[in-house]
């Protein structure tokens, strides 16, 4: 069985005591830094037209504007941010909506088993299990250490899940979709299977 990566904390976005700032790692002599990685130019979004659609196998399908980001229920997520290739940003803190909160509210129909996510640019897409996406600490990410979050980080949301490499963290999201069968994403089209952090073999390639 795969092994999920477990250095990652959940809590409450509305808790009166804060969770502390990240570290600084002394082996850089400074904050670490993100790698910034597009296969295509990055998007712009205006945050009065931006919509986050969950569509699919649900019964209630809807769409999120950018304040409803700020007004449904929350949590901070923190955690390490590991890249495939090797780097990692440790003590990364993100507030964001779990994804299971939402398809709760869209009321998943019983054929849905996967998850796939897709990038406003309408080119990149990433796709999850069901049981990876209802994680407690998968989240549309909207902040990056109590700031909105940057363009270059997939401003206005992003996905986010600890236990996934960051490639399979979408950055521009635009869309939600419950599906039957898996949709593969843009690497996976490539011949990259799904791996999860702390695994040397896959979760799924089929």
């Amino acid at each position: 069985m795969p092994q999920t990566y477990h250095n990652v904390s959940t809590m409450p976005a509305n808790l009166s005591e804060e969770p502390p700032g990240p570290i600084t790692n002394p082996i850089f002599r400074g904050p670490e830094r993100f790698r910034y990685y597009s296969v295509a130019p990055v998007p712009k979004f205006s945050r009065a037209t931006w919509r986050l659609k969950v569509s699919g196998l649900v019964d209630r399908p809807f769409a999120l504007t950018y304040g409803d980001l700020y007004s449904l229920p929350s949590v901070f997520v923190r955690a390490d941010f590991r890249c495939v290739t090797g780097w990692v940003v440790h003590n990364v803190l993100w507030r964001g909506i779990q994804l299971s909160s939402l398809f709760g509210q869209a009321a998943l129909q019983p054929e849905a088993k996967f998850v796939s996510f897709r990038s406003f640019d309408g080119l990149y897409r990433a796709s999850y299990t069901l049981q990876q996406a209802m994680s407690e600490h998968a989240i549309v990410a909207f902040e990056l250490n109590r700031k909105p979050l940057p363009t270059e980080q997939g401003a206005p949301a992003r996905i986010v899940n600890p236990d996934m490499f960051g490639y399979k963290n979408l950055k521009w999201l635009g869309e939600i979709k419950l599906t039957a069968t898996r949709e593969q994403g843009y690497w996976e089209q490539k011949g990259w299977c799904n791996p999860l952090i702390g695994d040397d073999k896959t979760d799924d390639c089929s």
